[in-house]
């Protein structure tokens, strides 16, 4: 991703802005979550992506399901109907199996900004610093831009249709 313009594989409808501090980079994600209750964007995945003072990166998620929870959740489940079924050895044999298939579920799916895109995000970030990544497949320009003016961050990249990217970094600048 060397410029904020969109490359064919690119994900559609994301803008990626890159925050110094990372509470900054939470409360951008907390006023977009605010502006899709209030129906001025339609919000489909939500991601903070860290690069940590060690050069690590560290990406969170707010939409998918992780490994853990989809194993736990499903071996749940599948322990309760194995145990109407069978009893106590449906209950063994369903918890393992469906732990298994819930990890696998939530392992291997990926229904929002593609995790290895985000990784190339982080890969761009400085020591230190937090990019708030966004997905809004629809959005009134007008609401977004007057929220972003009230936060300093430097725009990595956008896709979004109806908004050009001169205007996002002009808001994130504070003109």
């Amino acid at each position: 991703m060397p410029n904020n313009r969109a490359r064919p594989a690119d994900p559609a409808n994301v803008m990626a802005i890159d925050f110094d501090d990372s509470l900054l980079a939470q409360e951008a994600v907390l006023a977009a979550t605010r502006l899709a209750r209030k129906g001025s964007v339609s919000l489909a995945d939500a991601v903070l992506v860290s690069k940590l003072r060690n050069g690590r990166s560290r990406v969170s998620q707010t939409r998918e399901v992780a490994p853990f929870q989809g194993a736990v959740s499903a071996s749940w489940w599948a322990g309760l109907v194995g145990l109407l079924i069978a009893g106590v050895q449906g209950w063994i044999i369903g918890a393992i199996v469906g732990g298994a298939a819930g990890w696998m579920w939530a392992r291997f799916r990926d229904t929002g900004i593609p995790n290895p895109w985000l990784n190339e995000v982080a890969a761009r970030l400085s020591p230190g610093h937090t990019a708030t990544v966004l997905m809004m497949p629809d959005f009134f320009p007008t609401h977004l831009l007057s929220e972003l003016r009230r936060f300093r961050g430097r725009l990595l990249y956008s896709t979004l249709d109806g908004v050009e990217p001169e205007a996002i970094e002009d808001a994130l600048e504070g003109r």
